[in-house]
């Protein structure tokens, strides 16, 4: 365990080193998407095998420092049945993630993850979106590339500009791929504007306009529901309405969207079980006063419709004052619920971790 974790730590550690000798590029998207279709079709000893290969190959490639390495890596902490293993590549690839100008933790990551296989080919967001503004320039000037390659192109360079922060710029490129593919009737285009809708809300509720955000959502859905009712894009699509229809105080029809996700196999295991939505709990003032840091762990019950139940602290490290803010956002989260034999079940001792850290 111990030589593992070793391992692990020498593949971060010479975070500023320029790449070794490449490895075939092929051979890495090749292990990452056979690991994910090993896990989403439950074989989890495969997924963590083939993981494992593309992270080895990954670090033969790219610098700890580039994004492909970053998203790879994460793959690996997703499939690894080694907890600790797990927690480690996590926390080195939130601090390297820290250290960069601009990005916004967990929600930069959640993005760089969803960009795997571009960040493959261009092994950094900056490289991949130099490429893309290039190819996009070009294709304009000539006038070479089909419509819905354009628009396929633009949705890719929106999300590279959604994923380094530039939401107004991502939402003008999604715009333009929606304009090129709305009028067409071909099912492919059709699944591409689904994505451009999708990838166009996420921009709007970012920049706080979650009502546009919505009736987004809400086309993609309509498309996806006639065209591809199952798949990664119906899933954050539903993903999002949650949050969405959380964030503007309308739960009753975030259920219809979390009963969807829970019904789809959309909750991998125990360790993956975590909220779809969640709002940071506020630090006491009394607390911030007194300088008080720590961690609480609330244990609780998700019910039938995903909504928290009965949340109590499991483990205090710092002040009781961080219990209440803590059991309040707890009780704040949704998830999607269980289920077993085609019907929701409650399940009981999700736990949630809340942190409590002033800034220096």
């Amino acid at each position: 365990m111990r030589r593992a974790l070793g391992f692990i730590l020498f593949l971060f550690a010479s975070y500023a080193a320029s790449a070794a000798m490449p490895a075939d590029r092929a051979a890495i998207l090749e292990a990452y998407n056979a690991s994910n279709e090993a896990g989403r079709s439950g074989d989890r000893e495969t997924a963590k095998v083939k993981a494992g290969a593309a992270f080895l190959l990954a670090s033969d490639t790219f610098s700890p420092g580039d994004e492909a390495f970053l998203a790879v890596a994460m793959n690996y902490a997703l499939w690894t049945d080694n907890d600790e293993e797990a927690d480690l590549v996590q926390d080195r690839v939130m601090s390297i993630l820290a250290q960069k100008r601009g990005y916004r933790g967990a929600r930069t990551l959640e993005t760089i993850v969803g960009l795997t296989p571009m960040l493959i080919e261009h092994g950094t967001l900056k490289a991949a979106k130099e490429k893309y503004r290039q190819e996009l320039t070009e294709a304009k000037m000539e006038h070479l590339v089909p419509a819905t390659e354009l628009a396929g192109a633009k949705i890719a360079y929106g999300k590279l500009s959604y994923a380094t922060l530039y939401f107004k710029e991502a939402q003008k490129a999604f715009h333009q791929s929606i304009e090129v593919l709305a009028p067409t009737t071909d099912s492919e285009a059709r699944k591409l504007l689904a994505e451009a809708y999708l990838w166009r809300a996420k921009a709007l509720f970012e920049r706080g306009k979650v009502k546009r955000a919505i009736e987004d959502l809400e086309r993609s859905l309509a498309i996806l529901d006639e065209l591809a009712p199952s798949g990664d894009n119906m899933m954050e699509t539903r993903r999002m309405l949650v949050i969405a229809f959380e964030t503007t105080g309308q739960s009753g029809k975030a259920t219809e969207h979390c009963l969807w996700i829970g019904a789809a196999g959309g909750i991998p295991n125990m360790r993956e079980y975590g909220p779809i939505y969640q709002v940071p709990p506020g630090y006491p003032s009394q607390a911030l006063d007194a300088g008080a840091q720590g961690e609480v762990v609330v244990s609780m019950t998700v019910d039938e419709q995903g909504f928290v139940k009965d949340p109590e602290v499991k483990t205090l490290t710092g002040s009781r004052l961080l219990i209440a803010p803590s059991l309040r956002a707890a009780r704040k989260q949704r998830f999607a619920p269980r289920f077993e034999n085609g019907k929701a079940v409650p399940t009981a001792q999700v736990e949630s971790e809340f942190t409590y850290e002033i800034a220096r």
